[in-house]
């Protein structure tokens, strides 16, 4: 996978905010007032997340798994990560070149919010959100991109990935604009039908890849690594401590049912004397 950056042009409302990163940037935020976990509470497994940072570990976790997923597309795609202009509501986290087209991958973190979406309205906990707008927006914007550099018009198709809600409610489809959860998202491209050929995806990919369309930010990515190594030492933690628990939750169940047997071992004998 490429990490590349959306370099050249601005799209309308963007700023230097990379969404991606804001939901580790804001779950390792919350996690900074946990207090220190006691030797016994380490023993016992006792999660060492604290409340207000819960649900946006699980965000985050949704959108390792949305990049895993991607990674795992196979053999004519290509997904490159996209972090140059744009702010948390307005910009493109990640681009899908392959068969079935050009994505353009928005990721809304949401965490815990009610989300509903049905044809151009988009709405969480009932404050309606111009995000399809927007999204349809940065499409356009990428269009015109890879356009200017390509010589040929390639349709970008914008997908909104809701990370992290609570629930998430579909009526009528909007036209232009898919809205999926992390895991919808590999699944949903590979069942596009083929709209480019083998060779326009690698030159879409091609162009993608050029200083002044796609390219490398060094600097950032340097800081989107440091965030995550940041996220991987506490997944760690976590993951230690759910290990733990499940430990003592199965020696428990053991010891129930040696207690069980040791139990029906005095009792059967005494109860067959009865009869």
């Amino acid at each position: 996978m490429s990490n590349t950056t959306i370099h050249k042009g601005a799209a309308p409302g963007r700023d230097e905010r990379d969404p991606v990163d804001s939901v580790f940037q804001e779950c390792l935020k919350r996690q900074e007032k946990a207090s220190p976990l006691g030797p016994i509470a380490r023993i016992f497994g006792k999660s060492p997340l604290t409340s207000q940072a819960r649900d946006w570990y699980k965000a985050a976790l949704g959108e390792i798994e949305l990049a895993r997923s991607l990674e795992r597309m196979g053999s004519g795609w290509t997904v490159m990560h996209a972090a140059g202009a744009g702010s948390a509501d307005s910009r493109v986290d990640m681009v899908a070149i392959g068969p079935g087209g050009v994505f353009a991958i928005v990721i809304k973190p949401l965490v815990g919010a009610n989300v509903f979406v049905s044809g151009d309205v988009f709405s969480a906990d009932g404050v309606k959100l111009p995000l399809l707008r927007i999204a349809d927006q940065v499409a356009t914007h990428a269009s015109e991109l890879i356009e200017e550099a390509l010589h040929e018009r390639i349709a970008v198709t914008p997908v909104v990935v809701v990370a992290g809600a609570g629930s998430l409610t579909r009526g009528s489809a909007c036209t232009t604009v898919k809205v999926l959860e992390p895991m919808e998202v590999a699944r949903s491209l590979h069942r596009q039908h083929n709209a480019l050929s083998e060779e326009t995806v690698a030159r879409v990919v091609r162009v993608a890849a050029l200083r002044g369309t796609l390219h490398r930010d060094s600097a950032r990515s340097a800081a989107r690594s440091q965030f995550r190594h940041r996220f991987e030492l506490l997944q760690h933690e976590v993951d230690a401590a759910a290990h733990r628990s499940r430990l003592w939750a199965s020696m428990g169940t053991l010891f129930a049912l040696l207690a069980l047997t040791s139990f029906l071992v005095k009792v059967l004998p005494a109860l067959a004397l009865t009869r």
